[in-house]
């Protein structure tokens, strides 16, 4: 109910900055861009494939370099087109790579320190966002603004962390027995207790924490190329650093929306925001957004295709292996 309620309250805010800028000159402005939008699938395939190495990186053994390019293209997909709250994805994805024969604890395990460098990369590039920021002269009040919700953010990620080596699944599996006592939860708290352990194991490897969260940082840092890209097909060249202002800043706006499907609505008014902030005009931001939008359904909508055909599959080597055990 609560990300339905998200949904609808997305749609809303989506419609009224459109209706506020006006449908005719979103249009138009959207318009320059023509068929070009259409490239920038391409340049995400970047960034993908170097956050697929990033996950790689909190396994021991590593999965092979396709299986996690794979599992990270379906995982993306699931949270950008379907209701999942940004974390449905994560565990489709620890779901795919458990059946190529990862234990299960250390496949969720690894989605769950995964979703942690995730929050701390995004954290230290919208850092270096902030401080470019700054460098473009923007007024006073935006910049203590943008201080002051990275302040917030980074208390969400050491809170985040903490209740990782406390015992994060653990904890969910005894809220669940308090709130509904009627079911056994004995082999729950088991499998729990396994992953919170794996989770522990993970970040005992610092090295290869480490590593994971350097190749994340570069998938980011690379993402501003698709901002810059989107800005040229718009008739509206931009610098490198504007381009990092906006991804850096938009991406965090986005992450910190969680709770709404796609961050309909709120990713479009950050990048408004930012885009004004910079001397750019809220159109272009509206504009950039959208173009974002068309890169999410050019990848998604083959990624959920991808799952299905996967769990069709899985589910016939399932019935196959029953059948022969019989």
């Amino acid at each position: 109910m609560t990300v339905a309620l998200a949904l609808l309250a997305g749609l809303a805010v989506f419609t009224a900055l459109i209706a506020w800028q006006g449908v005719a000159t979103v249009a138009e402005t959207f318009g320059l861009a023509g068929w070009n939008p259409l490239w920038l699938p391409l340049v995400y395939c970047i960034p993908l494939v170097l956050s697929a190495q990033s996950w790689r990186c909190f396994f021991a053994p590593r999965p092979s370099f396709g299986a996690a390019v794979h599992a990270m293209w379906i995982g993306l997909a699931v949270n950008w087109m379907l209701p999942v709250a940004q974390i449905g994805g994560e565990f489709v994805r620890a779901r795919i790579v458990a059946a190529r024969g990862v234990p299960g604890r250390d496949a969720y395990a690894s989605v769950i320190v995964d979703k942690t460098s995730q929050a701390v990369t995004q954290l230290v590039y919208a850092v270096i966002g902030l401080a470019l920021l700054v460098t473009l002269h923007v007024g006073d009040s935006t910049v203590i603004g943008i201080a002051a919700f990275l302040v917030l953010l980074g208390c969400g990620v050491v809170a985040f962390y903490r209740m990782q080596q406390v015992g994060l699944f653990g904890f969910v599996v005894r809220l669940g027995s308090r709130l509904v006592g009627r079911f056994d939860w004995s082999r729950a708290a088991q499998g729990a207790g396994n992953v919170d352990e794996a989770v522990r194991h993970v970040y005992a490897r610092r090295a290869d924490f480490w590593e994971g969260i350097a190749w994340r940082l570069l998938a980011r840092i690379v993402a501003a190329s698709e901002v810059w890209l989107a800005f040229q097909f718009l008739g509206h060249p931009i610098d490198v650093v504007d381009a990092i202002v906006i991804e850096s800043l938009g991406q965090s706006v986005r992450g910190a929306a969680f709770i709404v499907p796609g961050a309909l609505g709120v990713q479009e008014g950050g990048y408004m925001l930012l885009a004004a902030a910079i001397g750019i005009g809220p159109e272009l931001g509206l504009a950039l957004s959208l173009c974002k939008r068309v890169r999410e359904l050019v990848v998604g909508i083959p990624g959920l295709l991808a799952w299905k055909l996967w769990e069709a599959q899985h589910l016939m080597k399932a019935r196959a292996r029953t059948g022969q055990r019989t």
